[in-house]
């Protein structure tokens, strides 16, 4: 079964340059860096034998790169002005235990490690667990434990503005599997109980998560029915308000649609679902931050072998664009799904107009089929020298040209009802208009709210930094402490 995510990242700093890391065949850390035009600058190897690793960028432009070796060592990197430094920071026990779903995640404040472990005596058993430090201590949780089943699927994770954690994980629970949430107060340090998401009845599989810059989190995944993946949708509205409920399951996708892998990006105010149908990348686009979705009238175009890449930037740069995911191509140079990443026209998968597919619904389509008709019977007509047409329902019955056939008549049908349902489809989307802005006009009062709340937190952390200054600057501790600064 193929992973939601692929461990491979994209990092995209200030200066437009882009470092694309991986592991090779034989286990070993590269990365490559490609120019602001897509040309392939350099490639170099970082760390010769590696089990995981995850990479984030902060906003001095710093890259950050946590690894496990494979004799057990946690490494971090820190990358600026061209060249790399590293610390080993921990021991992991790998001659016991598989470790797994690496995570890193860097901000102003704290820097969060989050990864699972998985005793080789209970194989089936995972733990998750999270390491996280600021300036002053190194703190360490376990999340919770759960049973991964057969098929290990890597945690969702996403970061609200006041920097709590939102974590959405599979688990195989009564036959099935299900997906769970959980969140991690950055104000208690606390992480809230698991909330069961899906339905018991249904075997889920995908899952992914995003929080919008509306702090809504949205959850996009995959079930399994007659054989095929069906895309389901939930969203939790204000993640920031620890009362906010999630709302209902939608279904986006029907059974013969055999959709799956899904990612989310926030293009502006258009949130973009892309996901995989064969060998083709589709997409489904909401214009009302999850309230509805539609689907792309065309797919885009055929990828030979499309993968998920990890992304991340400079927080201060590209506004517009909130991407934690892409669909695309890496080798000698970048191709992607949806976004153009580079400066460049040709990095882009264009949606698909082939023109002869396009002719072929033409020709195909119900008035073509009877236009068609139609002049065959011309032809016979001119060939008999008879002034009649042919009955498409009866190829027997001669119709007067004075008459009109049925279908005729069927297709003025159809253009009254078309029409019809046009007005009805205009009303219906006012009325949306008219409650799309109440619905905005609410937020905002909340966004004035969660201002004033983020406002007290940051006193508190200032408070915070105050008090950890009398801590002596010679510790341990701060050594350990002083090489992320």
């Amino acid at each position: 079964m193929e992973l939601t995510a692929s461990n491979q990242y994209l990092i995209k700093n200030n200066n437009g340059l882009l470092y694309y890391f991986y592991l090779n065949i034989d286990k070993s850390l590269n990365y490559s860096i490609y120019d602001i035009e897509n040309n392939l600058l350099e490639t170099k190897q970082l760390v010769a034998s590696v089990v995981d690793f995850s990479v984030s960028i902060d906003s001095n432009n710093k890259i950050h790169l946590i690894c496990i070796t494979n004799i057990g060592n946690l490494l971090y990197y820190i990358y600026q002005n061209d060249s790399w430094n590293h610390k080993v920071i921990s021991k992991f026990n790998i001659k016991s235990n598989i470790y797994r779903n690496l995570n890193l995640i860097v901000n102003s404040k704290y820097t969060h490690v989050i990864y699972t472990k998985t005793n080789l005596l209970t194989p089936m058993l995972s733990y998750i667990e999270h390491i996280y430090w600021s300036q002053s201590k190194v703190n360490k949780n376990i999340v919770g434990n759960y049973i991964h089943g057969k098929y290990p699927s890597p945690l969702q994770i996403s970061v609200d503005k006041l920097n709590n954690l939102h974590l959405v994980y599979k688990a195989y629970y009564k036959n099935n599997y299900q997906l769970y949430y959980s969140r991690f107060s950055l104000s208690n340090k606390k992480w809230s109980i698991n909330d069961l998401l899906t339905n018991l009845n249904e075997d889920n599989s995908h899952p992914y998560i995003l929080i919008d810059k509306k702090d809504n989190l949205h959850l996009v995944w995959c079930t399994i029915e007659q054989s095929n993946f069906i895309l389901k949708y939930r969203k939790k509205a204000n993640v920031l308000n620890t009362k906010s409920k999630w709302l209902k399951t939608m279904s986006l996708s029907h059974v013969n649609s055999n959709n799956h892998s899904p990612i989310l990006i926030q293009d502006n105010n258009t949130l973009k679902m892309y996901c995989k149908r064969n060998d083709q990348i589709v997409e489904i686009i909401s214009t009302d931050f999850g309230y509805s979705w539609n689907a792309s009238n065309n797919d885009l175009y055929n990828i030979k072998n499309p993968k998920i890449t990890r992304y991340a930037k400079n927080p201060q740069s590209d506004n517009d664009l909130l991407i934690k995911h892409i669909y695309g191509s890496i080798e000698n140079s970048i191709e992607t799904v949806g976004v153009n990443l580079l400066n460049t026209k040709d990095n882009i998968y264009i949606k698909n107009n082939n023109i002869e597919e396009d002719l072929n619904k033409i020709l195909n389509s119900p008035i073509n089929k009877i236009e068609k008709t139609n002049n065959n019977t011309e032809n016979k007509i001119e060939d008999n020298k008879k002034d009649d047409f042919y009955d498409l329902e009866n190829p027997k019955a001669i119709y007067s040209q004075n008459e009109k056939p049925q279908p005729y008549k069927t297709i003025n049908e159809l253009l009254s009802n078309y029409k019809t349902l046009e007005e009805q489809l205009i009303k219906v989307e006012e009325e949306k208009k008219q409650l799309s802005k109440t619905i905005s006009l609410h937020e905002e009062r909340l966004n004035l709210l969660d201002e004033k709340i983020l406002e007290c937190k940051h006193q508190l952390e200032n408070i915070n930094d105050n008090i950890s200054k009398f801590i002596d600057n010679n510790s341990i501790l701060n050594r350990f402490i002083n090489f992320f600064k």
